[in-house]
């Protein structure tokens, strides 16, 4: 299985953390295709950047949801519903 630098793994979760598909952080780090999906830590790097990203977002809604915001409470219930459908599938509590 081939592995990556240190550098490239965080330039992925970088990347990710800006919405880039996979497909586009491989053309911008001049990647083999699909090497991402190839090499699970690079596939860990590219969920956590992703992750971390769409949670700072959720956290700006959640917060602009409490300041009275129409849009962002009505986001803000989609996310929760969106969890609570997602936990019972896995079986999980709330």
């Amino acid at each position: 299985m081939p592995e990556l630098r240190s550098k490239v793994y965080r330039e992925i979760e970088h990347h990710a953390g800006n919405a880039m598909s996979k497909a586009e952080i491989e053309i911008i780090l001049k990647l083999e295709s699909g090497i991402i999906d190839k090499v699970e830590r690079a596939q860990e790097c590219y969920n956590r950047g992703f992750l971390k990203s769409k949670a700072t977002l959720r956290a700006s809604i959640f917060s602009l949801a409490n300041q009275g915001s129409p849009q962002a409470q009505e986001l803000a219930a989609k996310f929760l519903s969106e969890v609570e459908l997602e936990n019972m599938m896995h079986g999980q509590s709330k």
